[in-house]
């Protein structure tokens, strides 16, 4: 095996040229130097010192005479000289033919490396594209072009809206029934039902807070009508679908009450008195059958009170006069 100098790699001992990056072998061995080598000449490679490039004993001699020779001597010397060269011709045509003959291998030696250094080389140069995703302007264009976007929805919506809104402002509805056919319907839920089916948007109802012991009202009995701000109408009348529209009816009052320890321990009846005159009037008396003697406790007597689910309740709290009272008195049992 043969190492390339220059690369390092190794290369078998026939080549003269390294496969990897084409350079030229050097050979260790002198003898394989001139044994490898294409343009050694082979009629070079004997082991002769290199005396005379005739190599002519002959020639060796009248090379080296006395100048001052005879003309014979000088003929000969020419037709010597002339016939060597003839010979030196033939020579140098058969190692031209052969210098030839091994160029032509030569190129080929280079050629192949050549490739096979292009081809390492290309191999080694090509570039395989990445996936360079997006730049930090491209980002920013796109987000850019999304904010205007939105942008663009954004107002189209808001204008949108306020056309939609223009437009059910100014549309006519035709109310159906008069003031006093709607004033003659049970509750007031249902007025609001027929008002809002009818397309009317802006619907509400206030209770006035009339509705106590004593006063002869119903709560939700409906008290007036009144649609944007008109309190008698026909039925073929017609309002904007934004119209404001209040129902009022009868509602429970709000009523502030006593302390719940104002109340235990006293008589159940008194104590129902206090609470109708308040306004009071759902109030229910349930019987605890604990007496035996009646030393602690009298018949009659208030055990509990609970307004409204609650048992424990302070003075000045408010409750609607409908609301569920249940007195808790003692009693002796049957």
């Amino acid at each position: 095996m043969i190492k390339c100098f220059k690369c390092g790699n190794y290369n078998s001992d026939d080549d003269l040229f390294c496969v990897q990056c084409g350079s030229r072998l050097v050979v260790a061995d002198s003898s394989d130097k001139y044994e490898n080598n294409p343009f050694a000449d082979k009629d070079t490679t004997s082991k002769q010192p290199y005396n005379n490039p005739f190599g002519d004993d002959d020639h060796k001699q009248t090379q080296y005479n006395d100048p001052f020779s005879t003309n014979e001597t000088v003929n000969t010397k020419k037709e010597t000289s002339s016939a060597k060269k003839t010979t030196s011709n033939s020579n140098s045509n058969k190692s031209a033919s052969s210098t030839s003959s091994t160029n032509t291998q030569t190129n080929k030696y280079y050629s192949a490396a050549n490739n096979t250094t292009a081809t390492s080389k290309s191999s080694a140069n090509t570039y395989v594209p990445k996936n360079p995703g997006m730049s930090n302007k491209e980002m920013t264009i796109l987000a850019c072009v999304l904010c205007g976007l939105f942008g663009l929805i954004f107002v189209y919506m808001i204008f949108f809206s306020l056309i939609s809104s223009a437009a059910s402002s100014v549309r006519q509805i035709e109310v159906g029934k008069s003031s006093e056919k709607l004033l003659q319907m049970e509750n007031y839920q249902d007025v609001v039902s027929y008002l809002k089916k009818q397309g009317f948007k802006n619907v509400s109802a206030a209770g006035e807070g009339d509705v106590k012991y004593g006063v002869d009202y119903e709560v939700g009995e409906i008290t007036a009508i009144s649609i944007d701000g008109d309190e008698s109408f026909d039925e073929d009348d017609e309002f904007t679908q934004n119209s404001p529209i209040v129902i009022y009816y009868h509602s429970a009052a709000d009523i502030e009450v006593k302390s719940y320890t104002s109340y235990v321990g006293e008589n159940y009846m008194d104590v129902v008195e206090d609470l109708n005159d308040a306004g009071f009037y759902n109030i229910e008396i349930e019987e605890d059958p604990d007496l035996i003697i009646g030393l602690l406790n009298s018949e009659g007597e208030v055990e509990s009170i609970e307004i409204d689910g609650s048992s424990y309740f302070l003075e000045g709290n408010e409750y609607p006069a409908d609301a569920k009272i249940v007195i808790t008195i003692h009693t002796f049992p049957d």
